[in-house]
């Protein structure tokens, strides 16, 4: 296989990956509008929090993460 050919074929997934994730992210910006609205906040805010606890998460990882050990 040629080289243009492979970056045809990669550019391809890549687009098919993009367009899956997008329709993804359409279908979860539904749900959690109708999330929202059962619990009678707006998505904004929903967001806001959705925001805030992954952010607790990663600084939660990252908190127990071993640090690299100096080398001997």
């Amino acid at each position: 296989m040629t080289e243009p050919n492979r970056a045809s074929e990669l550019f391809d997934a890549a687009d098919k990956e993009l367009a899956a994730m997008s329709q993804d992210a359409l279908r979860w910006r539904y749900y959690a509008a109708r999330v929202a609205a059962m619990l009678g906040v707006s998505i904004e805010q929903m967001a806001r929090e959705v925001e805030d606890a992954i952010e607790r998460d990663r600084a939660a990882e990252q908190a127990h993460r071993p640090d690299s050990a100096p080398s001997e």
